[in-house]
């Protein structure tokens, strides 16, 4: 038997890293911070550049083994999940202006750390050419290449991550940029092999949101009456880019139809209300259902229904008949 283990460690916009609850943490990152580095931030980069500006971004890489690891390392632009939580480990794609992950250089993807060795790793970064308002944001992502453990039948694989967040902003450049988010398009999907409809938002500005309350409904088109509902608290979104939120069905099958979506995002007393219409057709409907797992079939109750009443007629049919027959005898 296998089994998979995957710790993640990160140090995002947060004010401490958290670590595995069980086990020696075999490697270490830390940020060395350069001077145009913001006072307040100890914990990610928060970096104020000119446009066109580059400079090294330099980590310190600590083995805590006596054994040889090795890191790979990526930059990555942040990303929003399907859950409300911002994401920066490259698994997900999102269309955006200006990508962190193509503002940022790594020139040594893999390190090999002796045991007990430290060492100081740089990543370059290049501002955006041209004045940029708001923020842009990205993360450096450290992944330790799995240890395997084989206790009986049993194999472990460890694999331990750590994320340092990357904020830019232009220097000298305040001008205040205020949120706005669109709606682009939903469509059915599957959601962790079940039945969903998946919406793709925009955050169409430059600005980290969070804290959102996000409240969403499907209702057929022309009926008030909602068929699902979603709710998620704490909803965070990165600036400037798409993202998608998938609404699980609760296992039911798609119908083909038309179908209206709603949903809010709330923070304070500020509400983004938006609304998309879309349609489901057969093929959609028949493609999702046959890939869905722990799908409820439905009945087809009018099938018995007919069935019964059908049943029911011929009886009486033959009631009707036999008693004629009577009579005339």
């Amino acid at each position: 038997m296998k089994k998979m283990i995957f710790v993640l460690i990160t140090l995002l916009l947060v004010p401490s890293a958290a670590y595995a609850d069980t086990g020696d943490v075999p490697f270490s990152v830390a940020p060395v911070f350069p001077d145009n580095q913001s006072e307040e931030i100890t914990d990610y980069f928060d970096l104020e550049m000119k446009p066109g500006d580059e400079q090294q971004l330099k980590v310190k890489l600590f083995n805590t083994t006596a054994k040889m690891k090795e890191i790979t390392i990526s930059a990555n632009s942040a990303v929003t999940n399907g859950n409300g939580l911002i994401v920066y480990d490259g698994s997900l794609k999102s269309e955006q202006q200006q990508p962190f992950s193509e503002l940022a250089e790594v020139k040594e993807k893999t390190v090999k750390l002796a045991p007990g060795e430290t060492r100081t790793t740089s990543i370059k970064v290049k501002a955006p050419d041209k004045d940029f308002d708001g923020e842009l944001l990205g993360g450096l992502h450290f992944l330790q290449k799995a240890d395997t453990d084989e206790t009986g039948s049993v194999q472990i694989k460890n694999n331990y991550a750590y994320v340092i967040a990357v904020r830019l902003h232009e220097q000298g450049n305040d001008t205040a940029v205020e949120p706005k988010l669109s709606l682009k398009k939903v469509k059915p999907a599957l959601a962790g092999y079940r039945t969903a409809v998946k919406a793709t938002f925009v955050n169409e500005e430059p600005v980290r949101m969070s804290k959102l309350k996000f409240d969403a409904q499907v209702f057929r088109k022309g009926s008030d009456k909602p068929l699902y509902v979603q709710s998620i608290d704490s909803f965070a979104i990165a600036p400037d880019g798409t993202f998608e939120v998938p609404m699980l069905l609760n296992n039911q099958p798609l119908e083909a139809g038309d179908y209206i979506y709603k949903a809010t995002f709330k923070d304070g007393s500020q509400t983004y209300p938006l609304q998309k219409e879309f349609t489901i057709n057969r093929e959609q409907a028949e493609k999702v259902n046959s890939q869905a797992i722990e799908l409820d079939k439905q009945t087809n109750w009018w099938l018995y229904i007919a069935a019964a009443l059908l049943a029911i007629i011929g009886l009486l049919i033959y009631l009707v008949v036999r008693l004629s027959r009577k009579v005339k005898g």
